[in-house]
């Protein structure tokens, strides 16, 4: 029997998880949404991970957090898959 997962770590992976099925959603519901997109919103998210750093919550930090790494994810993939597409 594994470890339980903490608080902490079970917040940051539902958070992921939610966002990456929000993205994958979008991506095959929205024909104008692009790579160029989520390269902008994963940008900002970076600055606003930066912001505010005094007076964020534990909660607002996982949640940042994890919200950067499904957007990271995400986009990894993506370029992956346009890259495999490529005629070598």
């Amino acid at each position: 029997m594994g470890e339980m997962e903490s608080w902490e770590e079970e917040l940051f992976r539902r958070v992921l998880e939610s966002r990456l099925l929000l993205l994958e959603e979008r991506r095959r519901k929205d024909p104008d949404f692009s790579v160029e997109d989520v390269e902008k919103v994963l940008s900002d998210s970076y600055r606003r991970q930066g912001l505010g750093w005094a007076g964020k919550s534990p909660v607002q930090e996982i949640t940042e957090a994890a919200t950067v790494a499904a957007y990271e994810i995400f986009l990894s993939r993506w370029k992956e898959e346009e890259g495999s597409r490529i005629p070598r």
